[in-house]
This record gives C-alpha cells, structure tokens and sequence, in this order.
C-alpha cells in the first residue's frame, strides 16, 4: 500500500486491524488473468465508499480495476470514491462510467497527517445533495474514525 498512496491517505497499521474487523469494511479482490486488484470500501446502506483500490503496477492496463470495479457495481448501490485533485487516474474512473461531483470535498485524516483536498467520483451519476449529505455524515460518525 505504500508504494500506491501518500502517507496521509493511509491508515495506522491499528486503525486498519480495527477497520478489517468492522461489520461494514470489506474486501475485494481478484488474481486472475486480468491481474491483481482489490478494494477495500464501507457498506453505508444506501451506498458503497471505497476507501482504497490498488491494481499492481505490472497489471494496469489490461483490465484488472475495471473487472474491479464492475463486481461493485453489481452490489446495485451508489458507489462513492475520491481521487486527488489533478490525478491521471481520473480518466480511469470516467472511462469506467464514473462522474465527478460538483461538491467539494477534504478527505478525513487518517493518520494525525493533514486531509488532502480531493474529487468525490460516484458511479454513473452525480450525487444529489441529500446524498452527499448522507455520505459526509456517515464517515464523520466516530464508528468510522478511528
């Protein structure tokens, strides 16, 4: 996970134990033709945010965060992520029937290090307000910060 994100978008290595141990953290992950992936997102009801996703370097390209992110898309819920400001891996997400959201959005600091400024991306169509609301509420609620 290192080598894929900066230190302030990564949990302490107590916060993930505790997040893998939460009803509502999952994984997902795949090893096949298409190469390595995985995710690791939050099932809020009436949406999915994916905290991470990472593709091995020597399997981007061919296929492998797509087949990804097409095996959440079949959970038939809205699916949130944020991609940093300025990233080419927002081609990724659009390619993939992502959209940018209009609001913005600090991600929560993970680490004691300061929340970077981030695009929210949700899948196939924007988020209404009331959805956003849902969603900033739910990963401020201290079940989820810890």
């Amino acid at each position: 996970m290192n080598q894929y994100f900066k230190k302030s978008e990564l949990r302490h290595k107590e916060s993930q134990y505790k997040a893998f141990k939460h009803k509502n953290y999952y994984v997902s992950f795949f090893n096949d033709e298409f190469g390595l992936a995985f995710a690791l997102w939050w099932d809020f009801d009436s949406l999915i945010f994916c905290e991470y996703i990472v593709v091995s370097c020597d399997n981007r390209g061919i296929g492998a965060g797509s087949r990804l992110l097409e095996h959440l898309a079949k959970l038939k819920k809205q699916i949130v992520l944020e991609v940093e400001k300025g990233s080419e891996l927002a081609l990724f997400y659009v390619k993939n029937n992502f959209v940018i959201n209009e609001y913005s959005y600090n991600a929560i600091p993970l680490n004691g290090e300061e929340a970077e400024k981030y695009d929210l991306f949700s899948y196939s169509e924007s988020l209404t307000k009331e959805e956003y609301d849902y969603f900033w509420n739910v990963i401020n609620e201290p079940e989820y910060q810890f």
